[in-house]
């Protein structure tokens, strides 16, 4: 038995078993097509029912998870030349004479500034205090406090 570990969650122990090449053909194609499972499975050779039994056995979603985790570490591997190509391809762009526009829309791409911290707003809507805003036309009260009803001989010193 070994342990798999797949991003941030441990799997159950699983026996090493052999996942058929039609399994993960269909594995593999859902995962960089996004297909509907039943396409995949149709495009692997595979039944509906036969891809979601082996979708269900422990083996078969450690590699699912072991497949996720490598597509995205290539995916983060290809983003810094992905950003090199897509700066160039935009200068090669800003570069044409005929298409103002499209020049234009260059220079505020090349201009955009990276973004900054994210500020957090927070409005507190339930603080106390019981302000009521008046309705047009409605008559509005005024609260004073009571006149001091001690007569001025009738203090009484402590």
């Amino acid at each position: 038995m070994t342990q798999i570990q797949a991003s941030d969650k441990t799997l159950s122990p699983v026996y090493k078993r052999r996942v058929s090449t039609k399994v993960r053909k269909a594995l593999q194609t859902r995962l960089k097509h996004r297909l509907p499972w039943a396409e995949c499975a149709q495009r692997a050779g595979l039944s509906e029912a036969a891809i979601y039994k082996a979708r269900n056995q422990p083996h078969v979603q450690a590699l699912w998870e072991q497949l996720k985790a490598q597509y995205i570490k290539e995916a983060e591997e290809l983003e810094p030349v992905l950003k090199a190509h897509a700066l160039h391809v935009a200068g090669e762009l800003l570069d044409q004479k005929e298409s103002l526009p499209v020049r234009a829309r260059m220079v505020e791409f090349l201009r955009r500034e990276p973004p900054g911290p994210a500020v957090a707003v927070q409005i507190n809507t339930n603080a106390g205090g019981d302000y009521t805003y008046p309705r047009p036309g409605s008559l509005v009260v005024e609260i004073t406090p009571p006149p001091d009803t001690k007569s001025e001989g009738q203090d009484e010193e402590i």
